[in-house]
C-alpha cells in the first residue's frame, strides 16, 4: 500500500516542481545572450555605446515593466542619436530593443507584431565624463 502511494505521489511533485519553476521563469525579465548591435559608431566610441547598452541591460534586468519579457537585441541608431544630440545641445544615445514576451525563446521576427515588441530608448549625458542616463522612450 505504502509502495502505491509513494509511485502516485512521484508525478504530482514532479508537476508541482514544473509549476513552480514556470512560475519562477514567467516573472522575472531574462537579459541572457543578448545580441549587441552597434555597427561602426562614428559620432561616439565603440566603448561608450557599449556602456549606454549596458545600462539598458541592467534596467531590464531590473524594471518591473518588462517582468517576463526576453531581451533579444540591442541596435544602435546612429543617425537618430545625432539628430537627437544636436536638437537638445547635449550628448544623446538612441538605441533600438527588441524583446519577446512569453515564457519560450525564439528570434525576434516582424510575423508576429503580439509576441515580440521593440523599442527606442534615448539616454543622455551633459559630458563625457558622465555616466549615461536613460532620459526618454517610445
Amino acid at each position: 500500500m505504502m509502495k502505491k502511494i509513494k509511485i502516485l505521489l512521484f508525478p504530482f511533485f514532479l508537476f508541482l516542481v514544473i509549476c513552480v519553476y514556470l512560475g519562477i521563469y514567467c516573472t522575472r525579465s531574462h537579459v541572457r545572450n543578448v545580441e549587441l548591435d552597434y555597427g561602426k559608431p562614428q559620432l561616439y566610441t565603440f566603448e561608450e555605446v557599449k556602456a549606454a547598452g549596458n545600462v539598458l541591460i541592467e534596467d531590464f534586468k531590473t524594471n518591473d515593466i518588462f517582468r517576463g519579457y526576453k531581451l533579444k537585441r540591442l541596435h544602435y541608431e546612429e543617425e537618430d542619436s545625432r539628430d537627437t544630440s544636436r536638437d537638445h545641445r547635449k550628448e544623446m544615445i538612441v538605441i533600438r530593443s527588441y524583446y519577446k514576451a512569453g515564457v519560450f525563446p525564439s528570434d525576434v521576427t516582424d510575423d508576429n507584431p503580439f509576441e515580440n515588441k521593440d523599442q527606442y530608448w534615448i539616454l543622455g549625458r551633459e559630458s563625457s565624463d558622465d555616466p549615461w542616463v536613460i532620459e526618454d522612450y517610445y
